[in-house]
């Protein structure tokens, strides 16, 4: 009977344990599961490059909030775009615009309180709830947050619409739409801004109303065409106009806006060739030996209908036509488009390639169309003056357009410092608010531009006229490659150094382009900077007696090697001493005449003190 009892014990003992096991292991894979789902929704409701709520999970949160809002305790929508991002894609790759977007979600987060809501609603957009705290002041902070961003980060700009609960929208659908009407008005306005909702415009309508304006802006005259002088540099006459669209639609849209929006709706060929058509109305207007430029889409140049009307243009006028093809223009078979434009160049009329330097479509229109001209972007152009590494750009671009067939011409040339460096640079062709303003057919210049000094060469203007006076300077060998870089920087004007002893002998010759090849490498400044300057200068640089005929002179010159081919040329008086310097494109205008250098004065030898130290920038 104890046995019995002592095994029944065993037995219940047994069953206990095990009923504990199972039941441990129960709870164990219960909170497992719950872990385990815990993570899932999480990465369900979490983008899983940003961290941020998806839209569905951030449409949820919204719902929430927006029930309770009321205009005592209103609730506010930001909606975040990054201004450019599509360029950055492009020009970087999708990897660094995915890093762009993991900084931006972690400075708003940074930036913003921990109850408040952070979401990407898709691409490049995102939004954040606030309540309680005055919306325009947190986008505010959320600008200059990423305008200066942590050290490792980039500086980003992004456009901000505001928009709040109950006064712009009582559900979350409607708004979501008021904010992102209000930033799609931030973009409008310009990069880094700042909009509250203020009710819609034209291009934040529906489709059909966005259309029916559209088609009577076509058909009931609110396309007008303004015009824009591109100077011959040379000359300083008007070379040709540029025809430009300007449009009267509801809300006053600007042009860009306008493509923009019918590009929305479907609408784009149908407007760009409404503008083709009163581009070419223009040309029989213009003034007397002028060229007129027109925008077109690589699309519409394979259309039948724009072709039609470019091949009945009697030869007079077709001759003198120049079709822009934009950077931005998405051309699917170049090959098909040159054929199909091959009968209009074999009448005379030219290709350009607009917004040069702006993307790499701009750079693939230039290898694949051969045009006739190159107009740089403006961003290439603005600043010029003051930044060697765009002059130097241009320049590089002058020699393969020079190489190609082509002529450069500027755009956006707005201070006079930018168009002396573009006429030293040689560029052959500019247009700006500088020289002249879009306005109705036919503006003048707003200044006068001199005929270039190097045009009246050949008739015989001395060879010392052919430089200007800043391009090349003399230094003591004292100097080092720092004080060097510090003088380029100083004076955008300045080509380059030649090292004279005490008694004006040449030691060398340092050109712009040189310094920066040397200073440019990875530790650039710490190898060189502290060192003489003829540690980097060409002791080889051409230097020829004043004496020798333009011919010789033309030929020595050519055969230096590709890389100091255009450097300038150093004549030396009969003492062989420094007196000038020539440049490569004066001297092959000059040499046909086989005449010989006329002795000019000397250039003032360098200052005792040497070249001032200054900061390095």
């Amino acid at each position: 009977m104890i046995v019995l009892l002592a095994s029944a014990t065993a037995v219940l003992a047994g069953l206990i344990g095990t009923v504990l096991v199972v039941r441990v292991a129960v709870a164990r894979a219960g909170r497992r599961y719950e872990s385990e789902l815990a993570v899932a929704r999480h990465e369900a409701e979490h983008d899983g490059l940003t961290g941020a709520l998806v839209r569905a999970a951030f449409a949820r949160e919204l719902g929430t909030r927006i029930a309770v809002a009321d205009h005592a305790h209103p609730l506010a929508l930001l909606a975040i775009d990054v201004d450019g991002f599509g360029q950055i894609n492009k020009l970087r790759g999708h990897a660094s615009g995915d890093l762009l977007l993991i900084q931006l979600v972690r400075t708003v987060a940074r930036v913003v309180r921990h109850e408040d809501v952070v979401g990407r609603l898709g691409g490049d957009e995102f939004a954040v709830l606030v309540r309680g705290e005055d919306p325009r002041g947190v986008a505010q902070r959320i600008l200059d947050a990423l305008r200066e961003p942590d050290a490792g980060a980039e500086r980003l700009d992004v456009s901000i619409g505001i928009a709040s609960a109950p006064a712009d929208g009582a559900t979350g659908a409607a708004l979501l739409r008021a904010a992102d009407v209000a930033m799609r008005g931030a973009k409008r306005a310009g990069k880094g801004r700042i909009v509250a909702y203020a009710g819609e415009t034209l291009a934040d309508r529906d489709e059909q109303e966005a259309r029916r304006a559209l088609a009577a802006a076509i058909e009931r005259g609110g396309i007008a065409m303004a015009v824009q002088p591109i100077v011959d540099l040379r000359s300083g006459e008007i070379h040709a106009y540029e025809a430009l669209a300007r449009f009267t639609l509801p809300g006053d849209l600007s042009t860009g806006e306008a493509f923009a929006l019918a590009e929305r709706v479907g609408m784009r060929e149908q407007l760009d060739l409404a503008c083709f058509e009163r581009a070419l109305a223009l040309l029989g207007q213009r003034p007397r030996g002028t060229r007129l430029a027109i925008n077109v889409a690589g699309a519409l140049l394979s259309q039948q209908q724009a072709l039609g009307l470019l091949a009945a243009l009697p030869d007079e006028q077709a001759r003198d036509v120049v079709l822009e093809v934009t950077e931005d223009a998405l051309v699917r078979d170049y090959a098909a488009l040159r054929q199909a434009v091959g009968p209009l160049l074999d009448r005379g009329m030219r290709l350009a390639v607009d917004d040069m330097g702006a993307g790499y479509a701009g750079l693939r229109h230039a290898i694949d169309l051969h045009p006739a001209y190159l107009k740089l972007d403006r961003a290439l152009v603005h600043g010029i003056d003051r930044d060697p590494k765009r002059a130097a750009l241009v320049d590089a671009l002058l020699r393969y357009a020079e190489h190609a067939g082509s002529h450069i011409v500027a755009e956006g040339v707005e201070t006079d410092g930018e168009l002396a460096v573009l006429r030293r640079l040689g560029v052959p062709f500019a247009q700006g608010y500088l020289l002249a303003r879009p306005a109705a057919p036919w503006p003048s210049l707003a200044i006068e531009v001199a005929p270039d000094d190097d045009a009246g060469a050949a008739a015989g203007a001395p060879a010392a006229a052919l430089a200007g006076e800043r391009e090349v300077a003399a230094v003591a060998p004292g100097a080092t490659a720092e004080q060097a870089h510090a003088r380029f920087t100083a004076e955008p004007l300045l080509e380059g150094l030649v090292v004279l002893d005490d008694d004006r002998r040449v030691l060398g010759l340092v050109t712009r382009r040189r310094l920066l090849t040397r200073l440019g490498h990875r530790f650039g400044f710490a190898l060189y900077g502290q060192r003489p300057l003829l540690s980097v200068a060409d002791r080889q640089c051409l230097a020829l007696s004043e004496a020798t005929p333009w011919r010789e002179l033309a030929a020595r010159a050519m055969a230096r090697p590709p890389d100091t081919r255009h450097d300038p040329i150093l004549l030396l008086d009969p003492a062989g001493r420094f007196s000038r310097h020539l440049t490569i494109r004066a001297l092959l205008e000059r040499a046909a005449g086989g005449e010989r250098v006329p002795v000019a004065a000397p250039i003032a030898p360098p200052p005792p003190a040497r070249v001032a130290s200054q900061p390095r920038s």
